[in-house]
């Protein structure tokens, strides 16, 4: 039996019962296991940082000049997961952007999402047990090639949130308005027409009004066009 009182020490233990940490620790993770809270911080640092950042680059590359869109109609689903809460998700893309800015000899991409996400809790719960959202996030997407006619890619977002119920389950949010920080890692194939993608999602208010109990999900993507 192990004992973990620290992040390096729970990571130690997994090592010890699975011949492959990697694997092991990714599967904590995505299942949003509780208790992972340093890796939450790290992952909305992460979210929140790189977003603007990659924002940041993309508004000094630009020199004053619009991206110009192409229609790229795509659906995604998603269901995630934390420690407490499910959602099911569903969203809507009607552009592809290609903008100024590379990274490492690859072109980013901004890629408007409006979604809607169906909240579910379990048990006796103070606050509402199901809850909705509507979701509106600017994604950055950058992609490059992997071998096999496939190519591997990230993509980061800020975006605003709107939800039906302040208080769902355990969490207390004071307000409907939130917002929304994201970040993904995707495989795709060489003509993007199906995208499957690891993603991590946080919401809150940002402190605007408290009590803020935030809402860190993991969760599987899937997107794809005509």
């Amino acid at each position: 039996m192990c004992v973990v009182p620290s992040l390096y020490q729970r990571f130690d233990c997994a090592r010890k019962r699975r011949p492959t940490p990697r694997l092991a620790a990714l599967a904590l993770l995505a299942v949003g296991a509780p208790g992972w809270a340093a890796a939450d911080d790290v992952l909305r640092h992460l979210a929140i940082s790189g977003s603007l950042a990659g924002w940041a680059w993309v508004v000094h590359e630009s020199g004053g000049e619009w991206p110009r869109c192409q229609p790229g109609p795509r659906l995604s689903l998603e269901a995630g997961r934390d420690g407490e809460l499910r959602t099911w998700r569903v969203g809507g893309s009607w552009w592809d952007c290609p903008v100024r800015a590379r990274v490492a000899g690859q072109a980013l991409h901004w890629q408007p999402l409006l979604s809607w996400t169906h909240w579910q809790s379990h048990g006796a719960v103070p606050g509402a047990r199901h809850a909705d959202d509507l979701t509106l996030l600017p994604l950055l997407r950058w992609r490059a090639p992997m071998g096999f006619g496939l190519h591997g890619g990230v993509h980061l977002g800020i975006g605003a949130t709107l939800l039906s119920e302040p208080a769902i389950g355990r969490r207390r949010k004071s307000t409907v308005w939130q917002f929304t920080d994201q970040l993904g890692l995707h495989l795709e194939p060489e003509d993007a027409r199906w995208r499957l993608g690891l993603v991590y999602r946080h919401v809150s208010n940002a402190d605007i009004q408290r009590p803020n109990d935030s809402v860190d999900l993991i969760g599987l993507s899937w997107e794809w066009t005509h």
